[in-house]
């Protein structure tokens, strides 16, 4: 897992992914209305064959809970409006939906769903897995690092989502850091939460990126899932990072529901 063939060197301060760099991020279109149209809407991570891991407010519209159907889930894309971009993207119904029993659409704890896929996607150097945070990177906090998102999101607040992927660069803040920005709400900062993003509002993942993995280089060399990219203060707004699910928190959860 972890593993791109590509090498590196809707995203606020980001540029578009070199092709295959993030062979396990997901695309979910979702069919809101029930009227049979599917809009590109959250992203996701690859986690097993047959399972993407996202956020649990990616299965909702409002306060109704989707209905797998509404889901389809792209693998191996890159830009979603060509079909000559090099990719070679594999679509996958969701057949089911596990979202955390505990979600709180209010203060966003537990923001975290597995979805499993009709059939297990083929993985080669388009399609790849994410690694999971085990090991040491389990009770690591991160500070300080450097992470990657990456998504299809809106480019700044308010603005176009992008039809290519791209990707960007964020520090890792403290959750002192992250309680202090956010003072002026009823969140309760745990370290169920992990932020990260620039203070200086250069860079941020953004809405439509919702759902999508906060990536750490591990000491192997291998990209890890370490955040699902939950929710922030509009995009890239100075002074509030963004707010991620952190998955160390929650792999019992994950295993369990990959049966």
């Amino acid at each position: 897992c972890g593993v791109a063939s590509s090498a590196l060197v809707r995203i606020v301060g980001g540029r578009e992914s070199n092709l295959g760099a993030w062979p396990w991020i997901t695309l979910l279109f979702i069919d809101v209305h029930g009227n049979g149209v599917r809009s590109p809407l959250c992203g996701g991570a690859l986690i097993t064959p047959q399972h993407v891991l996202t956020a649990a407010h990616c299965t909702f519209n409002g306060n109704k809970s989707l209905t797998p159907d509404a889901f389809v889930a792209r693998l191996g894309e890159h830009d979603y409006l060509s079909n000559d971009d090099g990719a070679n993207p594999v679509d996958e119904p969701v057949v089911q939906i596990h979202r955390h029993s505990d979600f709180n659409a209010r203060t966003y704890l537990n923001d975290v769903a597995v979805l499993k896929l009709r059939r297990p996607v083929p993985l080669n150097k388009d399609i790849a897995l994410i690694c999971l945070p085990y090991g040491p990177l389990q009770t690591d906090t991160y500070e300080g690092k450097m992470a990657n998102i990456a998504g299809w999101g809106e480019l700044y607040y308010g603005g176009p989502s992008s039809a290519s992927l791209q990707d960007t660069r964020i520090p890792i803040q403290s959750l002192d850091t992250c309680k202090e920005s956010f003072k002026r709400t009823s969140i309760t900062f745990t370290d169920n939460y992990l932020c990260a993003g620039s203070l200086k509002g250069d860079k941020d993942a953004c809405r439509g990126d919702s759902g999508g993995p906060l990536m750490l280089l591990d000491q192997q060399e291998r990209f890890t899932i370490i955040g699902i990219t939950s929710f922030g203060r509009r995009c890239a707004e100075p002074g509030y990072p963004g707010v991620y699910t952190r998955v160390a928190k929650y792999l019992d959860w994950i295993a369990q529901r990959l049966n």
